[in-house]
């Protein structure tokens, strides 16, 4: 028992004592750069970069900033940009407007025209297998369609005013547009 209690009344002088053996090693070390920089008359070595920078001559760099510009305009052009003529419905003996849209890597044709104050009928035909094409949203309707693959799906839309309205995949990356105009105009 007396050796316990000898060893707890040692053991916060010994771990004091390592605690400022450390304490003063740090500053020894501490001190010998501040002397050493004081000897050397310059201030303390930084640390050497993890690369290399290579100067490149000013006609490569123009190239390559011209080369990401035109790639930005391709990609705003083809994301948002209007692509071909808008193909017209054609009405059928009730009078509804019908057109079929292949869908195969985008819309075809992704650009629909009908007239306005007359019903309209969208058949989707899918034959992309990817996941982005499996919907077509119209958010100007609230209307979202699911588009099997390999089948062929109809959207009935009821008599609308003209105007321009979008439609896109679930993703919004593929898009296209309803363009309904005024049969008067």
């Amino acid at each position: 028992m007396s050796a316990l209690l000898a060893v707890a009344l040692h053991l916060p002088v010994a771990l004091h004592s390592a605690v400022a053996l450390h304490m003063a090693v740090a500053l020894h070390m501490a001190d010998s750069l501040q002397v050493a920089a004081v000897l050397h008359r310059s201030a303390p070595l930084a640390p050497a970069p993890l690369w290399r920078t290579l100067h490149q001559p000013l006609a490569l760099q123009l190239v390559v900033v011209a080369g990401g510009l035109a790639l930005i305009a391709a990609e705003l052009w083809w994301f948002l940009g209007r692509h071909g003529l808008a193909v017209a419905a054609h009405a059928d003996e009730a009078g509804v407007q019908e057109i079929t849209i292949t869908v195969d890597g985008g819309y075809l044709p992704s650009k629909i025209q009908a007239l306005a104050g007359r019903p309209l009928r969208l058949a989707f035909h899918r034959l992309d297998p990817s996941g982005c094409l499996a919907q077509v949203i119209f958010p100007d309707f609230h209307k979202t369609l699911d588009l099997p693959l390999g089948d062929t799906t109809s959207l009935e839309l009821p008599p609308t005013p003209a105007g321009v309205y979008p439609f896109h995949c679930g993703m919004a990356m593929v898009r296209g547009v309803l363009e309904v105009v005024d049969p008067a105009a």
